[in-house]
């Protein structure tokens, strides 16, 4: 569970805080009973709010005493608005109404706009903080119309970023980029690059949570260039976190590590001991994913320790249920466990792994039942259930796994609500221009009967006219909203099934990524690797497939007749029938291997029957690595290998499955001796046909000649260049297919 970071102002704006409150304490000693010493005494009020608000609360009267002291109204509605912010902090939220209140009350009074703005953005902080997302829009629309027109650009930027944020967390994302763009444009306009920065990272935030993940490292970029350019190193170093975040989420562990690592590097240089913690989490988490467990364990207890120094409570919550979900890793997953005890009888270590498992799940499970964060306790109660099932208690099983469902029907509910409500928001506002409509209308047909009163045969003609219009419009009315009820409930059901639906398929992303290779597998049985796994939806009809058997290593590169759900149960099945092939039969020989496989699927799918009209299959490219010789075979894949020079073995055409003239089609193989560093590559069709804005395909020739001239390179390098040099063709053109491709050094 790798963790994206917001930002670090908070903790950075308490350090900034108290040193401002030591400065202005030091003046206080020379307190004038003037307009500079209310002023003094608010500015200290407001520093108090994110450092002791109670404190704050007594400055601030201090402030309004001295004010009322010299008759200053401007000072006192400066007092209000300061104990107003206090009180807001200690969440007394009437408390601090009613002192904006007074405030905005004065600065009408002596027509001071630039405070009203300012009372206005206060209470939209307040509501947002509450909840109430409708409110805090409705008073930072308020702040935004009066800076507007006052001409502050640096105040209407802030506001238009608010507006964003309120948006942002009503999950209305098109609203929030709309306007963050806004906010960037007036920051570029007045050269404010700090808060170009914080827009650029606040829509990479959203294109992040949308799974949109090129852009969303596109515009963390731009971020992180900026935020390098002005030195604001707490924020540079959430940029870098954030896109090993999205590295994660792809299962790009090599540069998420890279990503996490540089992170790490600046956080330690400027003492961020909280965002230290976060990047030991994040890079505990791509161990554990690649089956490094001791590593992964050994980042989790450093991220603990600190979280525990610092007292972070969330934090250490997430480290014992990252901790306790290694140790079960190492229990379900055992191919990448490197512990130290494996001296240990099996079942002796399964139990002492579970028991640990079970230690650290609880206590993960005991701080988020107090900070009483749903999400993560259900999380952590399913992974709980299983370690009950496994050493045997069946009934604490079944009792975690009924509070997992129950909570996770709770979020459901919750999300689905947030979601309706974005909808009705939406449809209110499509309603309100129809009844403005309707009014206008009506507006017209009354200056026709005033215009026409002196005419009682026109009158009556108008009157009878108007009636029948009424009567049209009354029908058209009821049925419009017959209609639109209609479509909210066909809308609402909609909407919970496609939940539903995106749940499943999200889980099903999951299994299908756990039956990818380990990366930990390839690393240790390859001299060097790179794997690219981009599927075009959440799920894949590409996949690539390892097995070592009696010492030959098998490798394949499967694309699936289509993409997303359908392609992905096609990968599925060629998963399972080349597991079949290999381990099961004990088959060597590549081209056997596909003559089984095509059988299988064929059978599989029922595609023996003449009725059956399913003509789905698939291309697989296939290698068998001897230890001094490689043999191939495709179908409809070709293989490519570097020896000095590149070489493209062709395929042969006929695809796996599809058509019954199929059934007994013979594949052909090819073998070669393996030289020292000596370079394959299988791939999938879908980088090759991948288009730019204008609708042209990268193409298969271009794809082969960018082959050849990286080929050469280190692995490493070869990998960044193929991706660079597809995200630079696409540009904001969408994926229209998934990619795979898998280059092994031998």
């Amino acid at each position: 569970m790798p963790i994206l970071l917001l930002s670090n102002q908070i903790v950075l704006s308490q350090v900034q805080g108290q040193q401002r409150i030591d400065s202005l304490l030091n003046e206080v000693t020379n307190l004038q009973d003037d307009s500079t010493g209310v002023i003094l005494l608010a500015q200290l009020s407001f520093s108090y709010q994110g450092v002791d608000p109670k404190e704050g609360v007594k400055y601030g009267n201090m402030a309004y005493n001295l004010a009322s002291k010299i008759k200053w109204d401007k000072g006192i509605s400066e007092a209000y608005n300061a104990i107003g912010t206090n009180y807001m902090s200690l969440s007394e939220n009437q408390k601090a109404l009613d002192y904006f209140e007074k405030s905005i009350a004065i600065n009408n009074r002596i027509q001071y706009k630039s405070g009203i703005a300012t009372n206005y953005n206060n209470i939209a902080i307040m509501y947002s903080r509450v909840f109430d997302y409708d409110k805090s829009l409705e008073y930072y629309e308020k702040a935004l119309e009066i800076n507007q027109e006052l001409g502050k650009k640096n105040a209407i930027a802030s506001n238009l970023t608010n507006i964003g944020n309120v948006y942002r967390n009503k999950l209305n994302y098109n609203k929030a980029i709309e306007y963050y763009l806004k906010a960037l444009n007036v920051n570029e306009e007045i050269g404010r690059r700090a808060g170009e920065a914080t827009n650029l990272e606040n829509i990479g935030l959203i294109y992040s949570r949308q799974n949109i993940f090129d852009k969303a490292i596109e515009y963390y970029l731009k971020a992180r260039d900026i935020n390098a350019e002005i030195g604001r190193t707490v924020n540079l170093a959430n940029n870098i976190n954030n896109i090993g975040v999205i590295y994660t989420h792809q299962n790009e562990f090599k540069l998420a590590n890279e990503f996490f690592k540089e992170s790490l590097e600046i956080n330690l240089q400027i003492g961020n001991q909280r965002s230290i913690a976060n990047n030991y989490s994040n890079l505990g988490d791509v161990q554990q994913k690649i089956g490094n467990y001791a590593k992964s364990l050994d980042y989790f207890h450093k991220a603990l320790k600190i979280n525990e120094k610092i007292d972070n409570i969330n934090g250490r919550a997430i480290n014992y249920g990252n901790i306790g979900t290694t140790y079960l890793n190492q229990v379900l997953y055992p191919s990448g466990n490197t512990n130290k005890i494996a001296q240990i009888s099996t079942d002796t270590l399964k139990k002492l792994l579970l028991n640990k498992s079970y230690f650290y799940l609880n206590k993960a499970i005991d701080v988020l039942t107090e900070l009483e964060d749903i999400h993560k306790l259900s999380y952590y109660h399913e992974k709980l259930a299983i370690v009950c099932e496994l050493l045997g208690d069946y009934k604490a099983a079944y009792e975690s796994f009924r509070k997992h469902k129950t909570m996770q029907d709770s979020i459901f509910s919750s999300e689905n609500k947030k979601v309706s409500e974005s909808i009705v928001e939406r449809d209110i506002q499509l309603k309100d221009e129809r009844i403005k409509s309707l009014e206008a209308i009506d507006h017209i047909n009354d200056l026709y009967k005033s215009i026409l009163f002196g005419s009682v045969f026109f009158l009556f003609i108008l009157v009878a006219t108007i009636y029948v219009r009424f009567r049209e419009k009354k029908k058209l009315s009821e049925k419009l909203t017959l209609q639109n009820h209609e479509i909210e409930t066909q809308r609402a059901s909609l909407e919970e099934m496609n939940e539903h639906v995106f749940s499943s398929i999200r889980y099903a992303s999951s299994i299908q990524n756990a039956l990818l290779p380990w990366e930990n597998t390839l690393i240790n049985s390859f001299r060097e690797h790179f794997s690219i796994y981009k599927p075009k939806a959440i799920v894949s009809g590409d996949c690539y497939w390892f097995q070592k058997v009696n010492g030959i290593k098998f490798v394949a590169a499967v694309d699936c007749t289509g993409h997303g759900v359908p392609g992905s149960m096609l990968a599925v099945i060629a998963n399972t029938v080349l597991d079949d092939a290999v381990v099961s039969k004990k088959l060597t020989d590549t081209s056997e291997i596909l003559q089984h496989i095509n059988m299988k699927v064929t059978e599989v799918l029922h595609q023996r029957d003449y009725e059956n009209t399913s003509r789905d299959g698939m291309e697989i490219a296939l290698v068998a690595i001897h230890k001094e010789k490689l043999q191939f075979s495709g179908a409809g894949r070709p293989l490519y290998i570097f020896d000095k020079e590149l070489e493209i073995i062709k395929t042969d055409r006929k695809g796996i499955a599809g058509y019954l003239n199929n059934l007994d089609y013979e594949y052909k193989s090819y073998e070669c001796p393996i030289s020292d560093g000596m370079t394959i590559y299988l791939t999938t069709d879908g980088y090759a046909d991948q288009m730019n804005e204008e609708g042209k395909k990268f193409g298969t020739k271009r794809f082969n000649e960018l082959l050849k001239k990286i080929s050469s390179k280190p692995i490493k390098e070869q990998h960044d260049i193929l991706i660079r040099e597809l995200a630079i063709h696409q540009g904001d053109r969408n994926q229209i297919d998934d990619i795979t491709i898998v280059g092994i050094q031998l």
